[in-house]
């Protein structure tokens, strides 16, 4: 039932935004474009009142039970259903015009072969797989449990810091949907809708800039062919959250600057706010996407002032208050902890350029974009890598150095790797980076060429004007009796000002690029934090095409790429079907699988660093009974119809120990349980969370080893004891703080019974 409000509060939600820009703009775009606007718009406005309803119900504690929230939302779905009703001749109009829409036939198979064959498999995987990426089983999820826990959004104990200092904006939204539903089902689908925000906004982004229905469309299949971005839309990272609000920033900002048409106050005041709060929640999502923004904030500021004078105060008040508003309570909780705004000073250390110099920009630069070059063979990739290293010869600067160069948790650089993959982290833009250069390569051809022969731009804007002449017949040639044009063409003839703008626009992404080498450190995983930059150059590749290719060749290029999105998703979907739990039992070295379910176990003493001695029960698996513990019997108990063991897809190596531990611990019937576990070894907390509560028990679960300085934060209980103890530490330390009883040992982990020291 709480589902269901949730989901019609964003569905009314969009309606009310429709309806309203139907009413309260003057500008009457084409359906498909404002229905474009209305779903960016509402799933802004959504997104900013989750926020409040997150932050303002933990000032209260009010985060454990679904009831609170829940009420929010239905008050919310109230509002926006009356505006809706007062709203609802314009609602009515809006929708009344896609009678006189001429939609061109191949754009709309297109269109409905993405919805069957791209996004249906794709939300089939983000509903039926679980969440099983690192980064989510280590803090995104963790923290959304523990925030639940404890009824606020506020700093607690625990050992892993990225689950405290991150920016939280895009776990506030699945905060909801674990409330409401109890179960993380429904997790990946934030992810999910985001992708779809991107489609709208880079379609808005490419008609802005001049760009007609087949270039839009030619557009979104280019997002469909960075597999970085395919891959990660059904998952619970950040990365395709942070590009919507990336593009809407940028979207309504250039309406802002827009100077082919006179704005009325209403809509400055409307593009402002808009532009504003997507700004505040990028941000609050992930902060390296301030370098991006920064060059385009930039521009815009000088724009603004150029075009609006003295009502540009009014604009930047509300790009300001849309900074503050959604980070200074995040900001506040860190340096209330920390002493700084994003994180301690070692994790900043971590992310962070440790000098600055033009060969740091060029060699994390370089190394960024090769990265991208991977394909799938094997010799090429090895000559990108010994070009890479060459050229950091020739030019006498540091390979792998690691004052630029991720370390992780160590001291030893990550190395520049080009081994062909395909998955959300590491997946290149081999494709996209392959068609900016050629139309980079067609634009300085063509510039030098008017340079150098002047007679040759008399004859290129003689054939502009007749192919704009050409463009206005075919518009006038077809049905359209209420001025709304079918955007037929790959170019509109009425946005060829625009090409100015297209190329400040791609100029401001690659200072974007360069600033973002300059601040960070390379890593391998740099294709998702550049997911907005390179999905930011879509719009001046589609431009691009367009306008060297004709509309018979972009006819002839727009299947294949669908066909390359959908071999990606056919491979996603057999990747995640076919994984086979007893994949997790194979071992190459030779060692005892612990596992103590069908075991025959033995005592051992253990020394503490007191000198006591312990006496641990320790489980060696039978091999002979192995297969007869994971076995399928039948299809109907088949891992297809186990979520449990998908959570172990990526790292199935731990599949047996989690297992074994969860049952463990029901059949001991504790309910308190402690975490302890090494950031060095990165093992994951999540699965402990999913597969304990499906055992119907009040399961409490709360760190027990942690910085000393996180017992001030407001939900450190110095009263918890816990009854068992999962670790990767040795017992003797463990043993400080608590007495143990009897522990479990596990090929990666310790489960371990403890009481309280005297």
């Amino acid at each position: 039932m709480f589902i269901v409000v949730f989901v019609l509060n964003f569905i009314f939600c969009f309606l009310f935004s429709r309806a309203a820009l139907r009413y309260f703009l003057s500008e009457r775009p084409t359906p498909y474009i404002a229905l474009y606007e209305a779903f960016c718009v509402g799933c802004i406005f959504f997104t900013a009142e989750t926020w409040f309803f997150i932050e303002g119900l933990s000032v209260f504690n009010a985060l454990k039970t679904p009831e609170p929230l829940a009420l929010l939302h239905f008050l919310s779905l109230l509002l926006f259903a009356v505006g809706t009703f007062f709203l609802r001749h314009s609602l009515v109009q809006a929708f009344t015009e896609w009678r006189y829409v001429g939609n061109d036939p191949f754009i709309r198979r297109i269109v409905i072969l993405i919805a069957v064959f791209i996004f249906c498999p794709l939300f089939l995987v983000a509903v039926y797989y679980p969440p099983c990426t690192a980064d989510s089983m280590s803090y995104h999820l963790p923290r959304i449990l523990h925030w639940i826990q404890n009824g606020n959004i506020e700093m607690y104990p625990t050992n892993y810091p990225r689950q405290l200092y991150l920016q939280p904006l895009a776990e506030y939204l699945i905060v909801g949907l674990e409330l409401f539903s109890g179960n993380d089902y429904f997790d990946n689908t934030i992810q999910m809708v985001a992708f779809l925000g991107v489609f709208c906004v880079i379609a808005l982004l490419i008609r802005h800039f001049g760009g007609g229905g087949r270039c839009q469309l030619l557009g979104c299949l280019l997002v469909l062919s960075a597999p970085i971005a395919l891959f990660e839309s059904p998952t619970t990272q950040t990365d395709i959250v942070l590009t919507f609000f990336f593009f809407c920033f940028l979207y309504f900002g250039l309406k802002l600057s827009s100077t082919s048409s006179v704005l009325s106050h209403r809509e400055q005041l409307f593009y402002a706010v808009c532009m504003g709060v997507s700004l505040g929640l990028s941000l609050n999502t992930k902060v390296s996407v301030a370098a991006f923004e920064i060059p385009f904030c930039c521009w815009f500021g000088l724009r603004y002032l150029k075009i609006y004078r003295k009502q540009v105060l009014s604009i930047y008040g509300f790009l300001i208050m849309g900074f503050l508003i959604f980070n200074v309570p995040y900001f506040t909780r860190n340096v209330q902890m920390s002493g700084h705004l994003f994180s301690p000073v070692y994790l900043q250390k971590m992310v962070k350029n440790s000098r600055l110099g033009l060969d740091v920009v060029f060699s994390n630069a370089a190394r960024n974009i090769g990265m991208q070059l991977r394909v799938p063979n094997k010799e090429i990739n090895q000559y990108n890598k010994r070009f890479m290293i060459q050229l950091h010869h020739v030019l006498g600067i540091m390979w792998a150095d690691p004052h630029t160069t991720y370390t992780g948790v160590g001291t030893i650089p990550y190395e520049y790797e080009t081994v062909f993959i395909l998955d959300d982290y590491r997946s290149g833009n081999m494709l996209l980076i392959l068609l900016f250069s050629i139309v980079v390569l067609s634009y300085c051809s063509t510039r030098c060429r008017q340079l150098l022969f002047p007679n040759f731009q008399k004859t290129a804007k003689t054939h502009a004007k007749r192919k704009t002449k050409k463009n206005a017949a075919e518009l006038s040639n077809q049905e359209n009796n209420s001025a709304i044009d079918s955007e037929t063409p790959l170019l509109l003839p009425e946005h060829h000002h625009q090409h100015r703008y297209l190329i400040i626009y791609i100029w401001l992404t690659v200072l974007g690029f360069l600033l973002f080498s300059a601040l960070f450190r390379w890593q391998p995983f740099g294709a998702r934090l550049l997911l907005p930059n390179f999905l930011g150059g879509i719009p001046f590749i589609a431009i691009g095409l367009c306008r060297i290719l004709t509309a018979k060749r972009i006819g002839q290029f727009i299947p294949l790429l669908f066909g390359m999105s959908f071999l990606y998703v056919v491979f996603m979907v057999a990747n995640s079907t076919f994984f086979n739990p007893l994949d997790a039992m194979i071992r190459t070295e030779e060692k005892p699988v612990l596992n103590p379910s069908e075991t025959t176990q033995g005592n051992v003493n253990l020394t503490t660093s007191e000198g006591q001695l312990i006496d641990v029960d320790i489980s060696i698996t039978n091999p002979e009974l192995l297969e007869n513990y994971f076995v399928v019997r039948s299809f109907r108990d088949s891992y297809l119809f186990h979520r449990k063991y998908k959570y172990f897809r990526q790292v199935p190596q731990y599949m047996v120990d989690y297992l074994s531990i969860t049952n463990k611990i029901k059949e001991l019937g504790a309910t308190k349980i402690g975490m302890a576990l090494d950031t060095n070894f990165d093992r994951w907390e999540y699965p402990f969370w999913a597969i304990l509560r499906n055992f119907n028990r009040n399961y409490q679960i709360k760190w027990v080893i942690y910085p000393e300085y996180l017992k001030k934060t407001r939900n450190y209980d110095p009263n918890f004891v816990p009854e068992l103890i999962i670790t990767d530490f040795s017992p003797e330390i463990i043993s400080k703080e608590f007495e143990i009883e009897r522990a479990w040992k596990y090929e990666h982990l310790i489960l371990v019974k403890v009481k309280k020291k005297e």
